[in-house]
């Protein structure tokens, strides 16, 4: 069973890179539609809105797959996969960072995030 994706306070998420278009679960990185898995969709919503501000692993693991789930690991091989399917790889710009004992950080490429009522 699967943890419901809390419901965002606004339609869609912008900042430059990530467009999440949270009525239609679509994502697109750099205004290319990516193909994302429900679960990979579910850990970009956490993590774009909660931009800026660390999500430690096991809120992750609560929020997106259930309270059933208790390996980090999962939650680590999904960031891993995610980070490789948005072309996040170089370790100089990562845009989901891993703070050690804090969580996972989705650092916004731009200052002016937009978060759109439509």
């Amino acid at each position: 069973m699967y943890a419901a994706v809390p419901t965002p306070i606004n339609d869609r998420f912008q900042d430059g890179f990530f467009d999440v278009n949270f009525v239609t679960s679509e994502a697109m990185v750099n205004g290319i539609h990516i193909d994302l898995t429900t679960i990979e969709y579910r850990l970009v919503s956490e993590h774009v809105n909660h931009a800026g501000s660390p999500v430690p692993p096991y809120d992750l693991l609560e929020r997106v797959w259930g309270p059933d789930y208790q390996t980090e690991n999962l939650v680590k091989w999904y960031i891993s996969r995610l980070r490789k399917k948005i072309g996040n790889t170089d370790p100089k710009n990562k845009l989901i960072t891993t703070g050690r004992g804090f969580g996972y950080v989705y650092n916004s490429p731009s200052a002016d995030v937009e978060l759109n009522a439509a």
